[in-house]
C-alpha cells in the first residue's frame, strides 16, 4: 500500500521533531541562557502540526487508495502532505521564515481538498474505479 509509505514518513517526522525538542529541553537545563526554551517553544509547532494534520490526511489518502486511485495521484497527494509538514517546521524554526508557513498551509489544505473531492467522486461514481488488485481483494472478502 502506498499510504503506508506516507504513514511511515509522517511518523518519522513526528519522532524527529520529538527528539529535537527533548534535546532542546536538555540544553535549557544545562545552560544558563534562555535561547533553548525560546527555540523549543517555536520548534514545538512543527511537531504539533504533524500531530494535528497527519491523521485525517492519511485517513483520506487511504480511502482514496482503496477507491482505486492511481499510484501517481497517491504519491502526489502524499508528497504534498510531507512537503507541507517540512515547510511548516521550517517556518517556525529559529529564526522564523514567514513565507514558508503560508506555503505549508496551502499545500496541506490543497491536499485535503483534492483528496476529499476525489474520495467523493469515487463514492458517487463520477470517477471510474479501475480493477486494481486491492479493490479486487476487498471485493473477494465480501
Amino acid at each position: 500500500m502506498i499510504t503506508a509509505i506516507y504513514v511511515v514518513a509522517m511518523a518519522s517526522l513526528y519522532l524527529t521533531y520529538s527528539w529535537y525538542l527533548i534535546l532542546l529541553k536538555r540544553l535549557s537545563r544545562t545552560r544558563r541562557v534562555d535561547w533553548p526554551m525560546r527555540r523549543h517553544d517555536r520548534a514545538s509547532h512543527g511537531r504539533d502540526f504533524v500531530a494535528q494534520y497527519s491523521p485525517f490526511a492519511l485517513l483520506l489518502l487511504g480511502v482514496v487508495e482503496i477507491g482505486g486511485a492511481s499510484a501517481a495521484t497517491l504519491h502526489g497527494l502524499g508528497l504534498m502532505l510531507v512537503a507541507g509538514a517540512l515547510l511548516h517546521c521550517r517556518a517556525y524554526g529559529f529564526p522564523a521564515r514567514l513565507g514558508t508557513g503560508m506555503a505549508a498551509m496551502v499545500l496541506v489544505t490543497g491536499m485535503y481538498a483534492l483528496t476529499g473531492a476525489l474520495a467523493v467522486a469515487q463514492l458517487t461514481g463520477l470517477v471510474e474505479m479501475p480493477d486494481t488488485a486491492l479493490v479486487q481483494q476487498l471485493a473477494d472478502r465480501r
